[in-house]
């Protein structure tokens, strides 16, 4: 069933981490948000990696780092690149 209501959740996430809010982060994370996938395939961790958001990384690995590392494999090479971002920057 479509969710009008989680879709827009969604969105803000993803435009909070396009952005670098951390703050509008904190309020749209969850369980779900952070595993929805957008149109290229890349959930919350990969695309605050994208836009090299290092504090927004930390923070979702913090309180979803069960959740987002069991997801696929794709998430390992998200966390190699951002260990490269750490070493690089």
């Amino acid at each position: 069933m479509f969710d009008m209501f989680a879709q827009k959740k969604y969105r803000q996430l993803y435009g909070a981490i396009d952005v670098g809010n951390l703050a509008d982060v904190r309020r749209y994370a969850d369980d779900k948000t952070v595993r929805v996938l957008d149109h290229g395939g890349r959930n919350a961790l990969h695309r605050a990696v994208l836009f090299q958001r290092r504090f927004i990384v930390n923070e979702l690995l913090k309180h979803f780092a069960k959740r987002l590392l069991n997801a696929t494999d794709s998430v390992r090479i998200c966390i190699y690149r951002y260990c490269w971002l750490n070493e690089v920057f």
